[in-house]
């Protein structure tokens, strides 16, 4: 499957999440170590940023290109960024990266 240079994806399943302690969205700040897109639960399922707890808020000037890059995924909003967040193999997206929120989802 073939991404935008920005991927946004978060999909993983919210449940799976929790029962692992996992924080499931974005912090105050960006954390010092960058997400990284990792392979989802099965092959038919888009890759999922591992930390989203890693991203910290969208900035303003960000917001509307964060918002287009999600809806082009089929999700609801940019709901956090961060400057160095990485592709599968360890390299940083030109940019920065986008936390999106699912649409069935209340967040955003």
């Amino acid at each position: 499957m073939h991404f935008p240079k920005q991927l946004l994806l978060c999909s993983a399943l919210l449940s799976t999440l929790a029962a692992g302690g996992c924080a499931l969205g974005p912090g105050d700040q960006a954390s010092n170590d960058p997400p990284r897109l990792v392979n989802s639960f099965g092959s038919n399922k888009p890759n999922v940023w591992d930390f989203a707890s890693s991203f910290g808020p969208v900035p303003s000037t960000l917001q509307a290109e964060g918002d287009s890059l999600c809806h082009k995924q089929g999700l609801k909003r940019a709901v956090g960024y961060h400057p160095k967040a990485e592709h599968p193999d360890g390299t940083s997206y030109d940019g920065g990266g986008f936390l999106c929120a699912r649409p069935d989802t209340n967040n955003g």
